[in-house]
Parts: structure tokens; C-alpha cells; sequence
């Protein structure tokens, strides 16, 4: 059995795969027969001084739910939608997605390299004309990648780091891109662990290069126990959330966002 801040490792990479302003790079697989449900929310303010006061520019509100299923232990599937709302231009964009990832080679120490796919399609026109009209990123998107990854335990805790590169066509005329990312993090305690993830996107043919930098922390609620106190056996998968924050350090104008998420386990 994982010890569980080893546990906590292993649910938190394949959620950051797609939850927004985190990591788009987990290379672990779910076991056969496990699954994951990561309902997420944020805002984002431009610029980022909104957040303190400013008048906003740009006030982006954003949900995401995301669901995978290891249907082998080096198979995973699963699916995604989400619901993007600029409050100051009155635009919404929903998406709904698939993507399978699978492990290609496990080393002795645990690390792993995987290849995932998967694709993702503007849903606001299901709904009619979506009050102001769709946003600027309302195409048809095409993904493939390759991703690494690799965990340590020691005395002072337990770390991963885990990165990727991929290509993701998009259609509609928009540019396609190239898709490089890195993420690490450290479990402080079976508790509570710290990520930072560095997200670049680079457009082929036109459009801004971006760097996100995301830092989170994340707390799994396993019950607090005393001397006597006997550990539930029914507790297999305790809930986690996680707060973060994201920023385009090439695009300021972006602004800053967000981000809450709670992760289940099933």
C-alpha cells in the first residue's frame, strides 16, 4: 500500500494534466479499475491589480470538470467540459473534451514515459447563439505529447517532477502550437503539499509566446487521529482541494488568476 503522501502524488499528477493554470504534463497512469473526479473553479482579473482594487479590463470566470478511469493499469481514459464567461464582454465559451494517455516504459525507480492524446470542441453554439458570441478560443483542438515523470521519497518528505512536450493543432484558421511544460511539487506531510508548475505555449505561424507560472498548495483531508484512536478502514480515498494562483509573465495584460479545485477519488 502507498504510504500517503506518496498517495497524495500519485492523484494529484494525472489531475494537473488538465485542470486550467495547472500542469498540463502528468505522466502516471491510474491503476486498472481507479477513477478521478477534479471539479474546478477560478476567476481571472486583467489587469492583475483588479484583484486588489483596480478597475478590471478583463473579468473572466471560469468551471471545469474533469473525469478519468484507469481501464488498465497502463491505460487511462477520460473526459472533460468546461465553462469560460468574460463578464466585461458578455462572451462565453463551453468546451467538452476526451483524451487517453498510456505509459510506454516504467523504470526500477518508479519514474515513467507516457504518451497521452486527446481533443476538445466549442459546445457554446449547442446552447444557440451564447449571449455575446464565443471567444477568441472557440476552435476545434487537436492534442498529442509525450510527458516524463518521476517521484522521490525521503525523510523530509516526498517530491515529483514530472514535464512534457506536445503539439496541438487547432482549427477555424487559428494558429497551431507547440506545448512545453514542467511541474514539481513537495509533500510537506501526508497533508499538505506544495506545486509549481512553468507552462509555455509557442504558436506556429503568428501570435504571442506565452510563460505561466503557477504555484498551489494542496490539502487532502485524512482524519485527524489521536494515540488511541483507531484508523477508519473505509477512508481508501479522502478528498483534497487545492488553491492556486496563475501568471503570464510574457502577457501582464493577461492578468491573474484563481484557481480552486476539489479532487475525489473513486
Amino acid at each position: 500500500m502507498l504510504r500517503p503522501a506518496l498517495w497524495l502524488v500519485t492523484l494529484l499528477i494525472p489531475a494537473l494534466a488538465f485542470t486550467p493554470q495547472a500542469a498540463r504534463a502528468g505522466a502516471w497512469t491510474l491503476a486498472e479499475g481507479d477513477g478521478q473526479l477534479i471539479v474546478t473553479s477560478g476567476r481571472k482579473l486583467a489587469p492583475a491589480g483588479a484583484l486588489f482594487g483596480e478597475i478590471a479590463d478583463r473579468d473572466t470566470s471560469t468551471l471545469y470538470v474533469f473525469v478519468e478511469y484507469g481501464l488498465t493499469d497502463r491505460l487511462t481514459l477520460g473526459a472533460s467540459g468546461s465553462a469560460e464567461w468574460v463578464a466585461t464582454t458578455n462572451q462565453m465559451d463551453l468546451r467538452v473534451g476526451a483524451h487517453a494517455r498510456y505509459r510506454l516504459w516504467q523504470g526500477t525507480a518508479g519514474d515513467v514515459f507516457s504518451v497521452q492524446a486527446g481533443a476538445s470542441v466549442p459546445a457554446e453554439g449547442w446552447l444557440g447563439d451564447p449571449l455575446g458570441g464565443p471567444t477568441a478560443d472557440s476552435v476545434a483542438e487537436v492534442d498529442i505529447g509525450l510527458l516524463y515523470g518521476r517521484g522521490w521519497i525521503s525523510d523530509w518528505g516526498n517530491s515529483f517532477a514530472t514535464g512534457g512536450a506536445g503539439f496541438r493543432w487547432r482549427g477555424g484558421g487559428a494558429a497551431d502550437e507547440i506545448r512545453l511544460d514542467l511541474t514539481a511539487g513537495h509533500s510537506f506531510n501526508k497533508r499538505l503539499m506544495g506545486i509549481f508548475g512553468a507552462y509555455s505555449t509557442v504558436p506556429l505561424g503568428g501570435g504571442d509566446t506565452t510563460l505561466k507560472l503557477a504555484p498551489s498548495v494542496a490539502w487532502t483531508f485524512w482524519p485527524w487521529l489521536g494515540q488511541n484512536d483507531k484508523k477508519p478502514s473505509e477512508l481508501r480515498h479522502p478528498r483534497t482541494i487545492q488553491l492556486g494562483l496563475s501568471y503570464d509573465v510574457l502577457n501582464p495584460a493577461d492578468g491573474l488568476a484563481v484557481n480552486l479545485s476539489v479532487w475525489s477519488r473513486f
